[in-house]
């Protein structure tokens, strides 16, 4: 939860986005934008997506992501998420939507620079 309060701190750059359903908190999500070259413009990175177990199926996930494209219409030219193999729903849903794997590795290192 820490990181959706952090969403607050660089608005232009991140967005929480809090869901609820019939009044109930069912789930998060935190988007950030970034420029990439790949794709000449800006692309909207979906950090974290989260719905509670008792909501999953429910079309939450389905809800955000027509909400997202009209809230980022002639803003962005990729949205972008990251996804465990093991997660087969979220998968599922995601290519449902239209989303594609790529066809590339990414690299990290994680230490106080």
């Amino acid at each position: 939860m820490s990181a959706f309060h952090a969403s607050f701190e660089l608005p232009e750059y991140i967005k929480g986005y809090m869901f609820e359903c019939e009044g109930e908190p069912a789930g998060y999500a935190i988007v950030s934008l970034k420029f990439e070259t790949e794709v000449g413009g800006i692309a909207a990175w979906i950090e974290e997506l989260f719905v509670e177990e008792e909501f999953r199926g429910s079309g939450i996930g389905s809800k955000f992501f027509d909400f997202l494209a009209e809230e980022l219409k002639g803003k962005i030219r990729r949205l972008r998420l990251e996804v465990g193999e093991d997660n087969l729903d979220a998968i599922r849903l995601y290519e449902r939507l239209g989303f594609e794997f790529l066809d590339y590795r990414q690299m990290t290192i994680d230490k106080d620079f």
